[in-house]
């Protein structure tokens, strides 16, 4: 992974899990140098998402069965866009489709935001940002609250 002082403080968008009004709601990121999940958060008040997102460690071997499982899901939109398989076949191909739940169940509680310590806000700026069918793109993270380890 790469360093966040050799990119002006942008890090690896590793995998999106859900988008909304063409942002990223869920996935993967790099921050200080780790991988962090992140979510934005939803603003009760104002009845619609909030500009800022949380953020919580996560360890290498959950990016990895992240990053399998979002390639899975590429390779069944490519096919789709191409007209080689159905909507009825979403999210993975036929011959893909256990291993794509097999990571689903693996991720489902990996992912999961943890309760009180551990979680930061942030507010990201978005770089070379593409939500088609790989999800790709850069973020730097300006933290609102104190991110756990930075004393």
């Amino acid at each position: 992974m790469s360093r966040p002082d050799e990119t002006d403080g942008f890090e690896p968008l590793h995998v999106v899990h859900a988008i909304h009004d063409a942002w990223p709601l869920q996935g993967i990121a790099g921050y200080g140098g780790r991988p962090h999940a992140f979510e934005r958060r939803f603003d009760e008040e104002r009845d619609d998402y909030a500009p800022d997102y949380e953020l919580w460690p996560i360890d290498e071997e959950t990016v990895q069965w992240a990053l399998e499982q979002s390639a899975i899901f590429v390779r069944w939109r490519e096919a789709f866009d191409a007209r080689r398989t159905r909507m009825e076949t979403f999210p993975a191909l036929p011959e893909e489709r256990l291993r794509y739940e097999e990571l689903e169940a693996l991720l489902v509680n990996r992912l999961n935001r943890p309760a009180g310590a551990g979680t930061f806000r942030a507010l990201p700026q978005f770089k070379d940002l593409d939500l088609g069918a790989r999800m790709t793109g850069q973020v730097r993270w300006t933290p609102l609250s104190p991110s756990p380890g930075s004393d």
